[in-house]
């Protein structure tokens, strides 16, 4: 069981950097983009946990920096 924990505690560690660090400034920037082109429903964007989480993981797949080193 301490393994496991220790796994858990690994993969949450991560988890929460992909959506904090990574996938929240996307679609912030993601949600201004689209509330400049007239979209008045984006605004709520940048707290949607769906959006934050798929944002993150898919710049985490597509880019060739390390975990855990900021991206440019």
């Amino acid at each position: 069981m301490p393994i496991l924990s220790k796994l858990f505690y690994a993969m949450e560690k991560g988890y929460t950097y992909v959506v904090e660090k990574i996938g929240r400034p996307l679609a912030a920037k993601v949600s201004t983009i689209a509330e400049s082109w007239g979209n008045k429903s984006a605004r709520a964007w940048k707290n949607d946990q769906a959006l934050t989480r798929y944002l993150g993981a898919s710049a985490m797949s597509l880019t060739r920096f390390p975990f855990g080193r900021q991206m440019p």
